[in-house]
């Protein structure tokens, strides 16, 4: 999974987190954006943050939620009434020791994690469009007509995968706040869409 792929994930789950203070969630989301990619698995991993050069966690348990990871955002995997649950099938792949975050409940996924899954699966498909433009629009007479056109069309489809996530809100111990999250992210996309 690449590292802003991730970074959309643990960024978006960060901030859709209801035990995390304001304050934390922004010195979270800070260390997000600097962080390498080891040092996020890690954060998703045990909730903290540190530095490359001392993350205790085996590479199997860094490599364990990266695959649990890039399964929910995705989908390579059926969650909930079809498919195994999600700690089911986090603990095949992580160990017992580490916690998927799940309702208490046990319903299914925390909202979080669904809104997460959902932003990140979206910007992937952006981050799709828009590898294609600098091909596309090599030869272009207007070169950056061109690539605000790719750039408008990433932006619409990822509203697109965004709205089609909220149907795994569902899943969630509340529904219409996942769905509420999920929206809000897709309006102000559309916003960009169409300002």
């Amino acid at each position: 999974m690449e590292r802003d792929v991730l970074q959309v994930f643990a960024g978006s789950y960060v901030t859709e987190s209801d035990n995390i203070t304001k304050e934390d969630k922004l010195k979270l989301v800070g260390f997000i954006k600097a962080a390498d990619k080891s040092q996020i698995l890690s954060l998703l991993t045990t909730g903290m943050m540190t530095e490359s050069n001392r993350i205790m966690e085996s590479q199997a348990a860094l490599n364990g939620m990266e695959m649990f990871i890039e399964n929910l955002v995705y989908e390579k995997v059926k969650m909930g009434s079809t498919g195994a649950s999600p700690k089911q099938y986090y603990k095949k792949f992580a160990g017992q020791k580490l916690n998927v975050p799940v309702s208490k409940t046990g319903k299914g996924i925390a909202a979080a994690m669904v809104v997460a899954a959902a932003a990140a699966a979206a910007y992937a498909v952006y981050k799709g469009v828009l590898s294609k433009s600098a091909r596309a629009c090599k030869g272009a007479s207007d070169r950056a007509a061109c690539l605000h056109k790719f750039k408008m069309d990433g932006l619409k489809a990822q509203v697109i995968k965004l709205k089609s996530g909220a149907a795994k809100c569902a899943s969630t111990k509340n529904p219409d706040k996942c769905r509420a999250s999920i929206g809000k992210k897709a309006a102000k996309l559309a916003k960009k869409v169409s300002g």
